[in-house]
């Protein structure tokens, strides 16, 4: 194996660390709680309501490089931290676009909207219901 090769499977062994660090929602919760600002353990378990310390320090432990102490003893996001809530923030940006992508073309092609001549009702019906309902309470789209 190669110099270039042996740095390469450190390289992947630190990025999959990062990822097993965030593949729990309590992990997600505690670095996104860190980011608002240092806290305690016990103000830590608060704000996630996590009932067990046993169940915290875990996390807390998984986490490794992601968390650090401060002078006062209280955890706060290392820059390592704070680059991966970032690329989860990110995912989760992704994801919600993703999700009203297909949520609107759900929409499109499940329901149709149509206004009457005098502009008074609009027509929504859909494989589930029709209904009238008036206009200033219907969103038109156009392309």
């Amino acid at each position: 194996m190669s110099k270039m090769d042996v740095e390469n499977v450190e390289e992947d062994r630190k990025r999959a660390e990062v990822f097993d660090a965030l593949s729990h929602p309590t992990r997600i919760m505690l670095l996104k709680a860190l980011s608002d600002e240092p806290l305690g353990f016990a103000d830590l378990k608060k704000k996630l309501g996590i009932e067990s310390s046993g169940h915290l320090q875990h996390h807390i432990s998984k986490l490794g490089g992601l968390i650090k102490t401060d002078d006062y003893g209280k955890y706060t996001l290392s820059d390592q931290g704070k680059d991966a809530l970032h690329s989860v923030d990110t995912v989760e940006s992704v994801a919600r676009v993703k999700a009203s992508e297909n949520e609107q073309l759900r929409f499109t092609e499940e329901h149709c909207f149509e206004v009457d001549s005098d502009n008074s009702r609009c027509s929504f019906s859909s494989k589930l219901s029709d209904d009238s309902i008036p206009v200033q309470q219907c969103f038109i789209f156009t392309e």
